[in-house]
């Protein structure tokens, strides 16, 4: 549906996100200014698309002319965008945050909401205002979680939501309507970039089965490249990469970290809580791990 009060403006981000929310701006007849991105591929898109490209950069005001426009769409765009640009966009700049805010505000919210046990996550548009994460909301929506969600499948559903939660909110923008809705911000969680589960990651089997389940699935990427790190345990003082964990039993009485049986590269080890089958191992490089000749036997801690 064509927009009735069309606006202009640029959008910036790295990721394919951009590409599908861009679609349904032009597809509303809006007057998308520019595509700012460092990500080749995304700009061989716009090329193709006779959209201008932008590289970001602290002149990016500069080189946009200094000319006011409408609205700046911020979509999965993972750096802070310079003062100068955001006071261009007359009606607002808005930023896509994969996660409920004003909780998990910052950066990999699939990650710690999945660390955390939560049940429930969300996608957010919101103005950039304020603090990072802290200005009004303009759309929202919350979902339930899968019983063995990883941030593998979080992150593919927050993308697909966030492509929908767009349309609807560029709908209300097209049609003049701005419904901003101030965040709660004694709710408000926050993990920053350097932000790592403790100890690097390294699983402590004194922790109950499902606490090390959830840490193991908040880390899974799939193929994607992991910003925050890896799941390793420690046999002796060599250190082991592991990709899946998965409750196996209830309860058991072995002490912690009693390796209980070993089969097609798996190991079920003992907890604080239950025991684990824990699997996928490798070497630091990467390499694949005899588990008998590093130690992992029955019997084992």
């Amino acid at each position: 549906m064509t927009a009735t009060h069309p606006f202009s403006c640029h959008v910036i981000g790295n990721g394919t996100l951009l590409v599908q929310c861009t679609e349904q701006l032009l597809g509303a007849g809006h007057r998308v200014l520019s595509v700012i991105t460092d990500n080749p591929e995304l700009a061989s898109w716009a090329e193709g698309r006779d959209l201008p490209v932008h590289a970001p950069g602290k002149d990016l005001a500069d080189r946009l002319g200094g000319e006011p426009f409408d609205w700046l769409f911020s979509i999965a765009y993972l750096k802070v965008i310079p003062d100068a640009v955001v006071s261009l966009a007359q009606k607002g700049a808005v930023n896509f945050h994969d996660g409920p805010l004003p909780q998990y505000a910052g950066l990999n919210a699939p990650v710690w909401a999945i660390r955390e046990g939560e049940r429930t996550h969300g996608v957010s548009w919101h103005l950039i205002e304020g603090g990072i994460d802290e200005g009004d909301l303009l759309a929202q929506r919350l979902f339930e979680l899968a019983d063995r969600e990883s941030c593998l499948t979080l992150n593919t559903r927050c993308y697909e939501l966030g492509a929908e939660t767009f349309g609807e909110m560029v709908a209300k923008l097209g049609e003049g309507e701005v419904p901003r809705r101030a965040q709660d911000l004694s709710r408000r969680s926050y993990y920053g970039r350097d932000h790592r589960p403790a100890g690097a990651s390294t699983i402590d089997f004194a922790d109950p089965a499902h606490r090390i389940d959830a840490l193991v699935r908040a880390l899974d990427h799939g193929r994607y490249p992991n910003p925050v790190a890896v799941p390793k345990v420690f046999v002796g003082d060599t250190p082991l990469l592991l990709t899946e964990a998965e409750r196996d039993l209830d309860s058991v009485s072995e002490a912690p970290g009693t390796v209980l049986s070993v089969e097609d590269g798996a190991a079920i080890v003992a907890t604080g809580a239950g025991a684990l089958r824990v699997s996928g191992f490798m070497g630091l490089a990467g390499e694949p791990v005899d588990l008998a000749a590093v130690g992992v036997t029955p019997g084992a801690s």
